[in-house]
């Protein structure tokens, strides 16, 4: 069976890129899957994800230089594409532009004139996987190939974004250390006190291409105390 093309967005603002490092107090867009658009798998929290064709997969990653193959994933190395200096023809801004308006109701109309939600993006990761799918009414489960393209997004108008949307029904931006130490910890209490603990899981392709992707690029080593849920630095 061939992996099916899917792009995950790791969404930061402006400020929480140092040079080439990310810092811990920057933020980062998390989202919980909205469980009646979101059959499969609802009530997750993950970064927005989104299946394209496979010639725009082709067409993104075509463009890349591969700097590190590792266990069959990638990290990809490309130049910052501006949506401001660049037509929606492009096959990573078309993507991108793509994903924000259908998943996350970002548009020219939302974010107002001159500036309809400028971004800056580049492919920085690809994990190869599966996602899982209960079969019929027992407990058997089907797995599908997935190859997860990570694409790292950083925008300077955050407040741009809705709180909800069809596909998720919070939309939030914690700290990315917030997002580290959930992810680790498989705790959504990290992010938000007033996420549910029981009735939420924070799993996926998406948050690990995410999670890989920074950890492998923060400014200093991350760590945290796991009584106190606070974010240290070494």
């Amino acid at each position: 069976m061939n992996s099916a093309p899917v792009i995950s967005l790791i969404v930061v603002e402006f400020d929480a890129i140092r040079g080439h490092c990310f810092i811990e107090s920057g933020r980062m867009l998390v989202s919980v899957r909205e469980p009646n658009t979101n059959l499969h798998h609802p009530n997750v929290l993950s970064v927005p994800t989104q299946r394209i064709p496979l010639e725009l997969f082709d067409a993104i990653t075509n463009r890349c230089q591969i700097s590190v193959y590792e266990d069959n994933n990638m990290a990809l190395e490309a130049d910052w594409i501006d949506s401001e200096c660049t037509d929606g023809y492009d096959p990573v801004i078309y993507a991108v532009e793509s994903l924000l308006a259908q998943k996350l109701n970002i548009s020219e109309g939302l974010c107002g004139k001159p500036d309809p939600c400028p971004f800056q993006a580049k492919p920085v990761w690809i994990e190869r996987g599966s996602a899982a799918y209960p079969k019929g009414f027992c407990d058997e489960v089907e797995y599908e190939p997935i190859d997860m393209l990570g694409i790292l997004v950083r925008i300077s108008t955050p407040e741009a974004f809705p709180k909800a949307t069809r596909s998720y029904n919070r939309i939030l931006w914690p700290m990315i250390s917030q997002f580290l130490q959930a992810y680790e910890m498989k705790d959504v209490h990290c992010i938000d006190e007033g996420l549910n603990s029981i009735e939420l899981c924070i799993h996926g392709l998406c948050v690990a291409v995410a999670y890989t992707y920074l950890t492998r690029n923060m400014s200093n080593s991350f760590t945290y105390d796991r009584r106190r849920r606070h974010p240290l630095t070494k």
